[in-house]
C-alpha cells in the first residue's frame, strides 16, 4: 500500500505547482519587502496590494527570519490602523512562513485567527482559503476527522464563490482523507467530483487531472481492482503534459502499475516497473518515495522467489523507514517543547494579571455586594413562590398533552403496522422479481405511498396449448393523495381498489385495471356527503414472464426504461404518462395501453414524485428535479440493483443534508 508520507509530499509538490510561479531569490524579497515597509505608510489600498503580492511569491522563497520579520511589522500595522482584513491576510501569510519551516502548531495558531477575522467580516474567498489550509496541515499531521471537516467547509464556501478551480482542489483533497479512512466509495465519489469539475474549467487542469487519476489508481490498488488501476494511471498520463517529465510523478506512476502487475501476477512486468520506480525515486531524492521504490522491489522480489534479493531490499526499506519515522518524531518533540514552553509563560502572565485584577475588583465590589445579596435573596423568595404556583400549572398540563400525543403516536404507529401487512411481502418479490430494488422512504410513520404486486397465470394462446401457462407480474409504484395520515387512508381504498380490478373483475392489461380502479374509487368517495377529489397517482406494469412483453399504463407518473449495454451508448427511454389521476377528474378519459419487447439486461424504473421534489442541496432551497434524478439513474444503472438502490439513497440522503424531508419517497428498479 501507497506509503501515507510519500502521498502528502506529492500533494504539497502538486499544491505548488498549481499556485505558485518562480520569481527572485529569498534574501532578495525579504530585503525588497523591508525597504518598501521602510519608505511608504501603508494604506488599506496598499496593504492588500503588498499582502497579495506576499501570497503570490511565498512558496517561490525559502523562508527566513527576516521574512518573518518583516511579516509581523505587516500585522502590527494592520492592528494600528484598525484594517481587520489586512490583518487576516497578514496573519495568513505569517501562517504560511511557519508550514515551511514545519512550525505547525504556530502555523495552525496564525490559520485560526485569520479564519476567526475573515468570518466576523463574513468575508467567504478569505474564509474558503484559509479554510482548505488548515484542512492541508491537519491532513500533514494525519488528524484526518479535522481535516474532513476543515475541506468540507472550504469546497461550500467555495461553491458560493464561483471558484471552481479551488473547490475541484478541495473534493480531491476530500478524496485522499476518506481514503485514509478506507471509505473507499465516499473517495471515488469526491475524486470523481474533483476530475469533473476539472474537465468543466475554462482551461482545463491537467496536472490536477493527472493528480486525481493517479490516487484512483492507489485506491483501486488498495481494492485489489488492478485493472481498473491500470486505467486510471494511463488517464493520469494522458492529462499529465510537462507534468509527466518530474521524477517525483514518474516515480509514483511505475509504483501504481508494478502493484498493479503484481496483483494481475504479471511478475516480469512489475519487475521492470519496480527498476524504473527506483530510478525515478533516486533522481528525484526525496527519502519517502526511495522507501516505497524499496518496498515494490521487495514485493517483486518475493514474488519471482528471489528471497536474497528480497530480504535485501526489505533491509534497505526498513532502515528508510526507520530513518522517516526517526525524522518525524524530532520534529514532533521539538514542537510539543516549544509549544509548552509557550503556554507556560502564557499561563504565569495570565496569571499574574487575573490576581491583580481581583484585588481591585474585592475592595470595590464587597460593600456593594453585601447590600445587593439582602434585596437579591427578598426578591428571589417572592419569585420562587410565584414560580412555584406556575410551574405546578404548566406539569398538569404538560403531562396531559404528553399523554395524549403518547396516544396519538401509538394508534398511528399501530396504523403503520396495519399498512405494511397490505404491501407485497419482500419474500414474494424476491421469489417474481430475483433481479430488482424497491427504495420505500415515508415521511412520516404511515405514508400516501405505496407499492404493489400481484400475479396472474395465463393460458399461452400463441401456441394453441392449452395446458401451457404463462405468468404475468403486475407491478406498480402509486402515490396517494397527501402523506402521513390521510394520505395512509387514501392508499388503503386505492389498494383495495386495485386488488378488486386483477381477483374480482380479472383484469390483466394495465389500461383496463386502471379504468376499472379510478371507477371504484370514484365509487367509494361519491358515497360520502362531502365532496372527496382524493384519488391516486400510478406508474401500473405487466410483464409477461414467458415472451418478455411489457405492457405500462400511467396516470400522472412516467416509466423510464434503460436498454441493455450494447455498441451505442446507454440512453433512459421515457414513456410519458396520461395527465389524469385515479380519482374525481373534470376530463375523464380511457387510459392509454403501452406495449414493449424488452431484452435480457434491460431496466425498468416506476417511481413517485417524492425523489425528484427533494429540497436540498448547499444552501437548502434547491429541488433536486426530475432531470437531475434521470442523470442520476442513467449514471448508476449498469451497477448491480441492490448497490443502486444503496447509492440512490445515499445520495438522497447527502444532498437532503439537514433539510426535512417534504414527501414519500419510492423508487422501484427491475432488470429483466
Amino acid at each position: 500500500m501507497q506509503n501515507n508520507t510519500t502521498r502528502l509530499y506529492f500533494i504539497i509538490f502538486i499544491l505548488s505547482f498549481l499556485f505558485f510561479k518562480e520569481i527572485k531569490s529569498q534574501t532578495s524579497f525579504a530585503l525588497q519587502l523591508k525597504m518598501y515597509l521602510d519608505k511608504h505608510k501603508l494604506t488599506p489600498v496598499k496593504m492588500d496590494s503588498l499582502n497579495n503580492a506576499i501570497d503570490t511569491n511565498m512558496l517561490s522563497h525559502r523562508t527566513s527570519e527576516n521574512l518573518l520579520i518583516q511579516l509581523l511589522r505587516i500585522d502590527q500595522i494592520a492592528k494600528d490602523i484598525n484594517y481587520s482584513a489586512g490583518q487576516a491576510d497578514a496573519e495568513y501569510n505569517i501562517a504560511f512562513n511557519y508550514v515551511f519551516t514545519f512550525k505547525t502548531e504556530k502555523a495552525l495558531n496564525f490559520f485560526l485567527k485569520s479564519l476567526t477575522i475573515s468570518t466576523e467580516l463574513k468575508d467567504t474567498a478569505r474564509m474558503a482559503r484559509v479554510n482548505m489550509q488548515i484542512g492541508i496541515v491537519n491532513l500533514q499531521q494525519k488528524n484526518y476527522a479535522s481535516a474532513l471537516k476543515y475541506f468540507n467547509a472550504s469546497a461550500k464556501l467555495y461553491q458560493h464563490t464561483m471558484e471552481e478551480k479551488k473547490r475541484s482542489l478541495c473534493y480531491y483533497l476530500l478524496g485522499i482523507v476518506h481514503m485514509e479512512f478506507k471509505t473507499f466509495d465516499s473517495a471515488k465519489y469526491y475524486f470523481t467530483k474533483a476530475i469533473s469539475l476539472k474537465f468543466k474549467l475554462p482551461k482545463k487542469d491537467e496536472v490536477g487531472l493527472a493528480q486525481s487519476y493517479m490516487e484512483m489508481a492507489n485506491m483501486f490498488i488498495q481494492q485489489q481492482m488492478p485493472d481498473s488501476a491500470l486505467a486510471m494511471v494511463n488517464n493520469s498520463i494522458i492529462h499529465a503534459g510537462s507534468f509527466e517529465h518530474d521524477h517525483a510523478f514518474l516515480s509514483k506512476k511505475y509504483n501504481m502499475e508494478g502493484q498493479a502487475y503484481l496483483l494481475q501476477k504479471k511478475n516480469e512486468l512489475a519487475e521492470q516497473a519496480a527498476t524504473k520506480c527506483y530510478r525515478e525515486a533516486k533522481l528525484n531524492g526525496r527519502p519517502a518515495l526511495i522507501s516505497d521504490a524499496y518496498q515494490l522491489s521487495y514485493k517483486v522480489a518475493f514474488a519471482i522467489k528471489n528471497y536474497h534479493m528480497a530480504f535485501d531490499f526489505l533491509n534497505k526499506f526498513l532502515i528508510m523507514k526507520d530513518s522517516l519515522f526517526s525524522a518525524e518524531k524530532a520534529e514532533a518533540l521539538t514542537r510539543i517543547e516549544s509549544q509548552s514552553e509557550i503556554e507556560k509563560i502564557q499561563t504565569q502572565k495570565k496569571l499574574l494579571e487575573e490576581q491583580n485584577q481581583l484585588r481591585s475588583k474585592l475592595n470595590y465590589s464587597f460593600v456593594a455586594g453585601l447590600l445587593l445579596l439582602l434585596l437579591i435573596s427578598l426578591l428571589l423568595y417572592n419569585r420562587n413562590r410565584i414560580k412555584q404556583r406556575t410551574n405546578n400549572i404548566i406539569t398538569q398540563q404538560k403531562n396531559m398533552v404528553d399523554k395524549k400525543n403518547l396516544e396519538i403516536t401509538q394508534s398511528i404507529t399501530y396504523a403503520k403496522r396495519i399498512q405494511n401487512a397490505i404491501l407485497p411481502p419482500q419474500k414474494l418479490i424476491r421469489h417474481y422479481l430475483q433481479n430488482s430494488f424497491i427504495l420505500y422512504k415515508p415521511k412520516d410513520i404511515v405514508a400516501g405511498d405505496f407499492y404493489w404486486m400481484e400475479t396472474v397465470q395465463i393460458s399461452d394462446t400463441k401456441f394453441q396449448i392449452a395446458n401451457l401457462k404463462s405468468e404475468i407480474i403486475l407491478f406498480a409504484a402509486c402515490d396517494c393523495t397527501g402523506h402521513g395520515v390521510p394520505g395512509a387512508l387514501v392508499s388503503v381504498v386505492c389498494h383495495n381498489a386495485l386488488n378488486r380490478a386483477v381477483r374480482e373483475f380479472g383484469l390483466t392489461q394495465p389500461a383496463a385495471i386502471l379504468d376499472k380502479t379510478a371507477q371504484l374509487v370514484i365509487e367509494n368517495f361519491s358515497k360520502s356527503e362531502e365532496e372527496i377529489k382524493d384519488g391516486m397517482d400510478i406508474s401500473l406494469c405487466a410483464f409477461n414472464t414467458s415472451t418478455n412483453q411489457l405492457q405500462w399504463a400511467g396516470a400522472n407518473n412516467a416509466l423510464w426504461i434503460v436498454k441493455a449495454p450494447g455498441i451505442h451508448p446507454p440512453m433512459l427511454h421515457e414513456t410519458i404518462a396520461d395527465k389524469q389521476p385515479i380519482g374525481e377528474d373534470i376530463f375523464n378519459q380511457p387510459f392509454t395501453n403501452h406495449t414493449f419487447l424488452l431484452n435480457p439486461g434491460d431496466t425498468i424504473y416506476l417511481f413517485t414524485d417524492g425523489y425528484a421534489d427533494q429540497f436540498g442541496g448547499p444552501t437548502g432551497q434547491k429541488k433536486l428535479t426530475r432531470k437531475r434524478f434521470k442523470e442520476l439513474i442513467l449514471s448508476l444503472h449498469h451497477f448491480s440493483m441492490e448497490q443502486q438502490k444503496t447509492e440512490l439513497d445515499k445520495f438522497i440522503t447527502h444532498y437532503q443534508n439537514k433539510e426535512e424531508q417534504i414527501d414519500d419517497i419510492l423508487v422501484m428498479g427491475i432488470r429483466v
